[in-house]
């Protein structure tokens, strides 16, 4: 199987039984044997965290006028839904950390190496 993915200005591809990643000047490959966990982190985007806390504020003091709860849940729902998710892949050797994965491959991605993982073990 061959796939191809971008995270974190980095090319990922899936060629047999390597994971490469290159970018302008790297070029390292990972042998998928080699496989031992894979973790999924997500962090929540900090402004807009702190704009829904500082509107939260505001519909307290202005309770009466619910613009400011609806624009707050707003905010809130858009901050879960913009959080970020990072790849985490342990190695034999080494931890690699995957940031800024394409939302539409990054499933696929994960879950062909889920699929992998179960393999090897």
């Amino acid at each position: 199987m061959r796939m191809e993915i971008i995270a974190d200005e980095k090319k990922l591809m899936i060629q047999d039984d390597k994971l490469i990643v290159t970018s302008e000047s790297l070029k390292e490959e990972y042998s998928l044997s080699e496989l031992v966990k894979i973790g999924l982190k997500r962090k929540f985007s900090k402004p807009l965290l702190a704009l829904a806390v500082i509107c939260a504020m505001l519909s307290i003091f202005n309770a009466e006028n619910p613009f400011y709860l609806i624009l707050t849940l707003l905010i809130f729902i858009s901050a879960v839904f913009l959080r970020e998710e990072n790849i985490i892949l342990v190695f034999k050797d080494k931890t690699l950390v995957l940031r800024r994965l394409e939302k539409k491959k990054s499933k696929e991605f994960l879950a062909y190496l889920k699929s992998y993982l179960g393999k090897t073990s």
